[in-house]
């Protein structure tokens, strides 16, 4: 209906415009009648004048009249060219106006035939349905979404009916093809019971399936908790070492083992204090413990590359500084809470030769020199010389002894009573 009404309104606007154009047309035909006649009318009297001109005086160039009414002229013709050619192209516009009129027309009455089919069919369904107008039926309408989804679930319907009669054909055509073979001597009851029994020992191997698969899972649990049980066995083994390794050093009955661990521990800080003082005696030698040997000490000579040498094969003169060095050293170690200013030194000179009595000496004066007082006990008479400060102690009869003090200056002066 709504396209019957656009139909008619496009035809009748047609019409509206054909009659204008026709309208536009008939104007334009009377306009050029008209400048037709006004040309004529202006052509007569120019005529008209130039012969009363000339029969009563000489005027203007007749030529040069001439031209210019020729010229006037060929505008008015070219206006009428052009006047023509619109004429013509409004035939053309018209004409093509009354073929589409011609085609809605024609256009108009399919519609209205095929509207009018349309209404015989819906009487005919609204009287089969039991219905009288079509407002009813309108009113009985699905709602829109319900509908598109009747709509779908009849498409997918239709679609699986259809796939249902391509895989009955197809079966068919295999059913056929399958007898024709001749693949089986067995009856379909045959088949059946046989395809039933199938069935029964595929789902007792599911089963078993299953039952494995169960057992795989216990495995993979056991498995976890091994390695979670090796892992903390390596890490009670770790703990156990390092046990073990603390058991080596201090599990002895004795506890001799950590004893001489302690005693290593103070021998290379001993060490380390004999060498600041080795270093103010001689700067040729480092004491150092020996590796893996906890009492033993050994001695780095600088001027042989930094040979390694074990503390027997030093000389008198080298054991001397040495032992110098660690006496110092044990002192400052053995009074760590107070300074110790004094060192005596009983004997040992005796066994060093001139050079080695006189390195200790001037060692010996360093040391005298930072600070500390330094007594040496000896009888070697070399030392008389080197020493200024004495006390000398001389036998006497009877046991008893006199003891002198010596000064710088060789005065001496008597201890006795």
């Amino acid at each position: 209906m709504e396209a019957l009404q656009k139909r008619e309104h496009e035809v009748a606007s047609l019409k509206d415009r054909q009659a204008m154009q026709a309208n536009t047309l008939a104007k334009t035909q009377e306009k050029l009648q008209a400048d037709a006649g006004n040309l004529r009318a202006d052509q007569q009297a120019i005529e008209a004048q130039q012969a009363a001109r000339l029969a009563r005086y000489a005027g203007p160039d007749p030529a040069t009249e001439a031209e210019r009414l020729h010229q006037a002229t060929q505008r008015l013709s070219e206006a009428a060219q052009l006047a023509e050619a619109e004429r013509t192209r409004q035939q053309l516009a018209l004409k093509g106006t009354r073929e589409k009129i011609t085609q809605r027309r024609e256009d108009l009455r399919r519609h209205e035939a095929d509207f009018q089919a349309r209404q015989v069919e819906l009487a005919s369904a609204l009287t089969a349905a039991g219905l009288t107008t079509a407002a009813e039926a309108q009113a009985l309408r699905l709602p829109a979404a319900e509908a598109q989804q009747l709509a779908q679930r009849r498409q997918q319907h239709l679609t699986d009916q259809q796939a249902s009669q391509q895989l009955q054909a197809k079966l068919g055509a295999d059913l056929a093809r399958h007898h024709e073979l001749a693949l089986t001597h067995l009856t379909t009851q045959d088949l059946t019971a046989g395809l039933a029994q199938l069935n029964a020992e595929n789902e007792q191997l599911h089963q078993r399936l299953g039952a494995a698969a169960s057992q795989l899972v216990q495995d993979d649990e056991a498995r976890q908790q091994q390695a979670a049980g090796l892992r903390q066995l390596a890490a009670r083994q770790r703990e156990q070492e390092r046990w073990q390794d603390l058991a080596e050093q201090i599990g002895s009955a004795k506890g001799d083992k950590f004893s001489q661990f302690a005693q290593g521990l103070t021998l290379n800080h001993l060490a380390r204090l004999a060498n600041l003082r080795l270093r103010q005696l001689t700067g040729r030698y480092t004491i150092l413990k020996m590796p893996n040997r906890n009492l033993e000490l050994q001695i780095i000579d600088h001027d042989q590359a930094d040979t390694v040498r074990p503390m027997a094969s030093l000389s008198g003169g080298e054991s001397f500084l040495v032992s110098l060095a660690l006496a110092l050293g044990l002192s400052e170690l053995a009074g760590y809470k107070a300074r110790i200013e004094s060192l005596f030194i009983d004997e040992g000179f005796g066994t060093l030769d001139p050079d080695a009595l006189n390195t200790a000496l001037d060692a010996l004066e360093r040391l005298q020199h930072s600070g500390k007082m330094i007594g040496v006990i000896s009888h070697v008479a070399d030392l008389k010389d080197r020493i200024g400060t004495q006390i000398r102690v001389q036998p006497g009869a009877g046991g008893n002894s006199t003891v002198r003090v010596v000064d710088v200056v060789g005065t001496e002066t008597s201890c006795a009573g």
